[in-house]
């Protein structure tokens, strides 16, 4: 019930929002990304719903990575989305020899952002479908690896914001965040080769739900400011 809540909540904060502030080509940008919220709430909601059928390791993994979608992914993921889509359209329909550095990077930004939301979907869906435990971790490597893939391909150099501006991350941060990426990727990995049941097994899914959770807790700032913004724009 909480994250059908909050799905409802954010993807009405996301196709209405603070609509006089925006021009009506920002609010089109803002709308096309509206799927994303409702989306990563879907899946979320799912995998939690299917962590209350599951046992032992596979519980906290589905429930870690169901709570990360809903309150962490459907906000970012959207807010990243809709920048991508901003710093694209000022370069959109032009070829690629009439493109500076910076047009290439917006473009190659857009590009990037695409592959990972729809890999990280790839990899939820996994874990929905997984019919046992190897399955869920097979999934949830599957998702982390995409996040790694997403850095390692040149997000941080290639970054930009919520309004489409040029914001790289610092090397520093990028390489933390990457490492952080590839060890929880690799925790789902080892797990997943590990029969359940087996130390292994518990190990490589404890590591990886510690890191969701991390994720979750960025995200609740996040996740609440959108509800207190959307509340807001209710009562004007």
């Amino acid at each position: 019930m909480f994250a059908l809540f909050v799905g409802a909540a954010v993807a009405s904060f996301v196709g209405q929002g603070p609509a006089p502030r925006l021009s009506s080509r920002r609010s089109l940008v803002v709308a096309s990304a509206k799927i994303i919220p409702i989306a990563n709430l879907g899946l979320g909601a799912a995998l939690v719903s299917k962590a209350a059928g599951a046992a032992g390791p596979s519980r906290v993994v589905l429930a870690s990575t169901g709570l990360l979608a809903c309150l962490n992914l459907a906000v970012v993921d959207n807010a990243r989305y809709t920048g991508a889509k901003r710093a694209y359209k000022k370069i959109e329909g032009l070829p690629k020899d009439q493109l500076n550095y910076f047009g290439l990077l917006s473009k190659k930004w857009y590009n990037l952002v695409r592959f990972l939301t729809f890999g990280q979907w790839f990899g939820l869906c996994l874990m929905v479908r997984a019919p046992n435990a190897r399955g869920v971790l097979v999934g949830a490597a599957a998702f982390m690896a995409v996040n790694t893939m997403f850095f390692t391909l040149g997000a941080p150099q290639a970054k930009h914001d919520g309004d489409g501006l040029y914001a790289p991350i610092s090397p520093k941060v990028a390489k933390f965040v990457r490492s952080t990426d590839a060890v929880l990727t690799a925790a789902a990995a080892l797990g997943a080769a590990a029969a359940a049941g087996t130390v292994g097994h518990a190990i490589g899914a404890y590591i990886f739900s510690a890191g969701c959770m991390i994720g979750v807790l960025e995200g609740v700032p996040k996740t609440s400011a959108g509800l207190k913004q959307l509340l807001r724009s209710r009562t004007q």
